[in-house]
């Protein structure tokens, strides 16, 4: 399990790779306040939108598989195509 400070390190990376339009950019960490009662302050359904962006966004043709890994290339590569097959 990661620590803290790796976590924070690796979430902290990932913001400021997301490209400046997409909704993530907005979005780094949440709390009570502001994934609860802002949202319902000012009639926002966070499900219904989180829902609305997954159905939107969420699609093979906008992932990018990435594999960072020591172990010889085949093996990887088995790994790698067992896996997506289970996903298919």
């Amino acid at each position: 399990m990661a620590s803290n400070d790796s976590e924070r390190t690796r979430s902290i990376i990932s913001h400021e790779l997301v490209e400046k339009g997409h909704p993530m950019a907005k979005f780094m960490a949440g709390n009570l306040k502001s994934l609860k009662e802002d949202p319902e302050r000012n009639k926002v359904n966070v499900y219904e939108q989180l829902h609305d962006f997954y159905k939107r966004m969420y699609s093979a043709h906008y992932m990018t598989l990435v594999v960072h890994s020591v172990g010889r290339c085949s093996v990887v590569h088995f790994v790698v195509v067992s896996f997506v097959v289970c996903l298919t």
